[in-house]
Order: structure tokens, then C-alpha cells, then sequence
């Protein structure tokens, strides 16, 4: 989940929830439908529950180890790596 949405949405004047799907996605997202005090529902995938539907492959594990080798890295990331490679700063890991 994007906490920089929740910042936003707080900002002018939306509330954001994170909510965790059960496999029976259909049915939470029916009873959110009857709930008359929302007025907007946003479905982000992949589901937090299938990593293996992650399409840029980017995952903690993979970031953690440095792994990036075989992912599709999003314009924005990689352009910030790009920037910062070439600002030959020395890139510290804290774990």
C-alpha cells in the first residue's frame, strides 16, 4: 500500500483505508457497495495474498538481497537509481 495515498487522501479531506482481502473478494467488496456512508471504493492489485501476480516482480525479499536482475523496475525507481548512480554517491545499506 502506498502510505504517500492515505497522506494525499487525508489532504483534501478522503478517507483511505488499507483492507485485506479474503479469497472472497467479491463479497467485501459488495457489503463496502451497501455501506451509503462510501462513495468511492479503489481495488489495487496485485491482492496483497499473490505474489506470484506481482508484475514489476519487485518484492522485499528481492530488494533486501539486491536482487533486481530479472524484474521490470517502474520508470520513477529506476530513474531515481539512474540519478543517484550518477551522483556517485555511495548508497549505504542499514540491515
Amino acid at each position: 500500500v502506498n502510505k504517500q495515498s492515505f497522506i494525499f487522501s487525508l489532504q483534501i479531506g478522503i478517507e483511505a483505508k488499507h483492507i485485506r482481502l479474503p479469497s472472497s473478494v467479491l463479497q467485501s467488496i459488495m457489503a463496502v457497495n451497501q455501506n451509503p456512508a462510501v462513495h468511492g471504493l479503489i481495488v489495487q492489485l496485485p491482492l496483497d495474498s499473490a505474489h506470484k501476480m506481482d508484475t514489476d516482480c519487485i518484492n522485499a525479499g528481492k530488494l533486501s538481497r539486491g536482487d533486481l536482475s530479472d524484474c521490470f523496475i517502474p520508470c520513477t525507481p529506476n530513474g531515481c537509481m539512474e540519478l543517484i548512480r550518477g551522483s556517485f554517491v555511495a548508497l549505504v545499506s542499514f540491515i
